[in-house]
């Protein structure tokens, strides 16, 4: 049994039909990018993810991904309002659902 020292080892019989999922999660991880908490990095990378995973599809480019979280942002408090709701006290299926209703109401 490795102690702390030597790290982790897991034996785990390896079935084919994971393989796939298996092949996705090692890449995923392999596209880690740091946003030191910074809202405009992180909207480029998850841009870049997207835009590397889903070769075929028309992605904007983060400068206007940028522009629309902003929109949104600013939109956020009525929105909640509307919805009855505080933006201090939102979960993240509120969260979801208001933004899903504000890019139904405000398409590219």
């Amino acid at each position: 049994m490795p102690n702390s020292a030597d790290g982790v080892f897991i034996n785990v019989p390896f079935d084919r039909r994971y393989k796939k999922l298996f092949d996705a999660l090692v890449f995923a991880v392999q596209d880690i990018r740091a946003h030191y908490n910074d809202v405009s990095l992180a909207i480029g990378a998850v841009r870049d993810w997207l835009r590397s995973s889903r070769a075929n599809s028309r992605i904007p480019g983060a400068g206007r991904m940028r522009e629309r979280y902003i929109e949104f942002r600013l939109d956020l408090p009525a929105v909640a309002r509307a919805a009855n709701l505080a933006v201090n006290e939102l979960n993240f299926l509120d969260y979801r659902t208001l933004v899903t209703g504000w890019l139904d109401e405000n398409s590219w």
